[in-house]
């Protein structure tokens, strides 16, 4: 049994907080409820054991169904846990489950390495490594095994992240990761054949504006800038357009309504997919395009800057 001290916010579809003093009272997500088949106000039986192995059941009444705010809307129930560490027998604030919510996710691991490290220090600690070693596909699950053998004296800790009760997810961010990266080279490699292709046109078909702008006295390094800079408004001004587009995209599809039992829920929040934007990825998206741009660009330009211009007035013609 665990007693959990978590910054978690219910929804109630049914009940109140009013109805949920009651001892066996049980707040249930309304997937759970779905699931069970289960209406506000009836009984529900646990089966769980004490804290010296003997099995019992629980009797609880459903005082409260919640609003699934997430796909793990499961996880998302509430019981008296007086009441459950009264009829299993459990010592007071034997074990205690405290949960951190981070604002940045990618920066779980390195938390639950500070604070392992840190618990290492005060008392006995179950080892993560060692739970990935004994069970990669539910590391946690492992934890909480080391937590419950032994005997000790004091407190025992442990630790888990979010992606060690669900791997999964961690393989399944990697891939559409690596995917994601190899449309975008793909894309990346089609644009820079077709912006070196394009201006190769372009500069066949200026050959005369060249040769006038040489004979005039423009010094070469003018005439490669003049098309660099050009290059260069252009693939900006593009960038602009399909970021603006894709923004747009983004907020319509945010809008659609994404079912709790559709695979592509465990992407959303409250039912809908969400979207946030990075100025620094975003900033550096860009240069990365704009310096690809100029160089791809770079060879045309030189040649333009390189002709004679008696040859090009006359093939300019």
């Amino acid at each position: 049994m665990k007693k959990k001290f978590c910054m978690t916010v219910f929804f109630f579809k049914e009940g109140s907080w009013e109805a949920m003093k009651k001892e066996n009272a049980i707040l249930l997500s309304e997937s759970v409820a779905q699931s069970l088949n289960v209406d506000l106000h009836d009984i529900v039986l646990l089966e769980t054991k004490t804290s010296k192995g003997q099995l019992t059941v629980i009797e609880l009444q459903v005082e409260g169904i919640a609003v699934n705010r997430s796909p793990f809307g499961g996880i998302t129930n509430y019981i008296n846990f007086d009441y459950l560490q009264k009829v299993t027998e459990l010592e007071k604030d034997s074990i205690e489950v405290y949960s951190l919510f981070l604002k940045n996710s990618d920066m779980q691991e390195a938390y639950a390495q500070m604070l392992e490290k840190k618990f290492g220090e005060i008392g006995p600690t179950a080892s993560r490594a060692l739970a990935r070693q004994i069970s990669p596909s539910q590391p946690a699950s492992n934890v909480l095994k080391q937590l419950e053998e032994g005997k000790w004296k004091g407190t025992k800790f442990g630790v888990a992240t979010f992606y060690d009760f669900a791997p999964q997810m961690v393989t399944l961010m990697n891939t559409l990761n690596g995917i994601s990266f190899g449309v975008l080279v793909v894309l990346l490699v089609i644009t820079m054949i077709g912006i070196s292709n394009t201006f190769k046109i372009i500069v066949h078909e200026r050959r005369g504006e060249v040769g006038t702008m040489r004979s005039c006295g423009i010094m070469r390094r003018h005439v490669r800038h003049l098309f660099l800079a050009e290059a260069s408004f252009l693939s900006l001004f593009g960038a602009v357009c399909g970021f603006i587009l894709a923004v747009i995209v983004m907020q319509v599809i945010s809008f659609i309504p994404i079912a709790s039992d559709s695979p592509f829920s465990v992407f959303t929040k409250n039912g809908y997919f969400t979207w946030n934007l990075s100025v620094l990825l975003v900033l550096l998206k860009f240069a990365i395009m704009l310096g690809l741009t100029l160089l791809t660009v770079r060879g045309s330009a030189s040649r333009a800057a390189n002709m004679i211009p008696a040859e090009a007035l006359r093939s300019g013609k």
